[in-house]
């Protein structure tokens, strides 16, 4: 078994789809011990050659890419950061894979990418395009990231104002997963924020009135639930 990463550099230029599922599951066994990580003088190069795997149309292929740029990305992690540009494109389409793992694991990456690379606000300006793309999926999905990110790192870690305009936007997609996923995703913000979103989607003008009815019903019910959050109580 290999015991660096460096001994896959000469290996990493195959085209082949067998030998590159071979060689992405040799990697993964050889990242589990830690010291791998440690003797590799081409960890640039390393990381360009498998960040083209985000984009293979095979999804084993594709699949172990993100396994290895997330471990990657925990052990190097603010020394991963001069490299989210480079993966960062493709992880945003993975958010639209047809297939559920992949799309978790994309979000588990972009998760990676905000903590301990960077931070959840530099993660969402880049995520700008998302919320606009044309895989429904991908729109979905950024949405339900954007739940988790609250839930991991708080409402504090977010601009959140920033992002009001493409929810509410998202609450009159054409595709209907996409419209419920924004309708979820502002009253989960609902629960983090509190009344403040209340009083900004009132003033904000697009919202359709039935739409607008139905969050302020869905926010007065979180509210006698005692569903809000302690961040969320501090600021109604």
């Amino acid at each position: 078994m290999a015991s660096s990463l460096q001994q896959f550099i000469p290996l990493l230029a195959t085209q082949d789809i067998k030998k590159r599922i071979q060689l992405g599951s040799d990697i993964l066994s050889c990242m589990k011990n830690p010291a791998c990580l440690l003797d590799c003088d081409e960890i640039g190069f390393f990381i360009d050659s498998i960040s083209s795997w985000l984009s293979n149309s095979n999804f084993k292929v594709a699949q172990n890419g993100i396994e290895i740029m997330t471990i990657l990305a925990e052990e190097m992690k603010e020394d991963f950061k001069p490299y989210i540009s480079t993966i960062f494109p493709a992880t945003v389409d993975r958010l639209g894979d047809s297939k559920d793992q992949v799309r978790l694991q994309a979000k588990g990456l972009m998760l990676k990418l905000m903590s301990p690379v960077s931070s959840p606000q530099h993660i969402f300006d880049k995520l700008s395009i998302a919320f606009n793309h044309k895989n429904f999926r991908v729109r979905e999905e950024v949405m339900v990231l954007l739940q988790q990110t609250l839930d991991k790192f708080g409402s504090t870690s977010l601009t959140i104002s920033r992002l009001m305009p493409a929810l509410v936007k998202l609450l009159s997609d054409p595709n209907s997963q996409v419209r419920d996923t924004a309708m979820a995703t502002l009253v989960h913000v609902y629960k983090h924020v509190g009344e403040r979103l209340r009083h900004d989607l009132c003033k904000r003008v697009g919202i359709p009135a039935p739409k607008l009815q139905l969050l302020i019903t869905k926010f007065d019910e979180v509210r006698t639930a005692g569903a809000l959050l302690p961040s969320a109580a501090d600021k109604s």
